[in-house]
Formats: structure tokens, C-alpha cells, sequence
């Protein structure tokens, strides 16, 4: 699902998804995810002692992502697939709370992504040593997510696999496709 190479002294390149996978758009989610856990094993290599020779060249594509593709995933969860949920869904699925839960956890994430995409390009630019102000910032967007990552794959994902149908799962993978600027295939 994700593309890229990995360079000797870093994890796994981040990747693109291929759009074509918009088409199917929980498994175009489940893939996000797995980039996004990408990511976080990357944003932790970074501040637990990544040569800086490593650092300024994973820093561009830490910020890319941290800057617009998790904004992207945000929007596709909180602006479409947790209301479709909360239509979707019975009361004894216990998905209200989650979903609340998930979009303040979201919205929190999203202001700590931008402030450590922000210092990401000025280290980058600038080649300056990590402080442990960013490091500590860094770690905990590194717990907000993760907490995200287990509420979104082990009942997010599940349930909207149950309780979404086939016209359901074809708005959602226009409305994604269309924040990325693609043409929504359709089966």
C-alpha cells in the first residue's frame, strides 16, 4: 500500500498511498493508518538520536505529513466516517463516546502537528540540535496518536466495516477522494 525505500540509518520511508485504493475507503483508512504508524516509529528515530545528516533529510517529509496528510486523514475520519457512523450505528454500539473522543483527540493532534511541523523546518533549515522541549513535544503527539491508532482500528474501522453499506462506502470514497483532488473510481 505504501511505496517508498528507507535509506540506511532511518525506518521505512513514509510512501504515498496509491489513489486507486480510494475506491475501497476503510481500506484506503486502514492504509493511512499503517503510514501513520510509519510516521511515529520515524518521529521517534528522530528524537532518540537520528544522525543529523538523517534528520534534515527526513525532516521534509515529516512536516509534508505532519502539515497536510494527517489533516487529510483527520478530515476523512471527522468530517465523514465518524457521522456516517453516528448515523450507521445502534446505540449499544457505544461509538458516540468514541467518536467524541476521537475528534477532541483529533483536534488536539492537529495543533501539536503543526508546532512540530513548524520546528521541523526551521531544524531542517537552520541544521539546529533538537532541545528537549521539541523532544518532549514530539513524544507526546507520538502517545496522542498511538491512543488514536488502537480507538481507530481496534472500533472505528470494525464497525463502520458492519454497519456501512454499499452507497455509504461510495460518499466516503468521493468525499476522500475529492479532498485529495482525484477522480473517484467506481465499482
Amino acid at each position: 500500500m505504501c511505496g517508498g525505500t528507507g535509506t540506511q540509518d532511518t525506518v521505512p520511508a513514509i510512501g504515498r498511498i496509491d489513489p486507486a485504493l480510494l475506491a475501497s475507503p476503510l481500506d484506503y483508512i486502514e492504509a493511512e493508518n499503517n503510514r501513520r504508524r510509519v510516521v511515529l516509529a520515524q518521529l521517534e528515530s528522530f528524537i532518540r538520536g537520528l544522525p543529523a545528516q538523517a534528520r534534515a533529510r527526513l525532516a521534509p517529509a515529516l512536516r509534508q505529513y505532519l502539515a497536510i496528510d494527517l489533516r487529510d486523514h483527520v478530515d476523512d475520519l471527522d468530517k465523514d466516517l465518524l457521522p456516517l457512523l453516528g448515523r450507521r450505528c445502534m446505540p449499544e454500539d457505544g461509538i458516540a463516546p468514541v467518536c467524541a473522543a476521537l475528534r477532541e483527540a483529533h483536534a488536539t493532534g492537529l495543533g501539536m502537528a503543526s508546532g512540530i511541523a513548524g520546528e521541523l523546518s526551521e531544524l531542517a533549515v537552520a541544521r539546529k540540535s533538537l532541545g528537549d522541549r521539541f523532544a518532549a513535544a514530539v513524544a507526546s503527539f507520538i502517545a496522542v496518536q498511538r491512543r488514536d491508532l488502537l480507538a481507530e482500528t481496534d472500533m472505528v474501522l470494525p464497525l463502520a466495516r458492519a454497519r456501512l453499506g454499499r452507497g455509504d462506502l461510495r460518499r466516503l470514497s468521493r468525499a476522500m477522494a475529492r479532498r485529495r483532488g482525484v477522480a473517484a473510481k467506481e465499482d
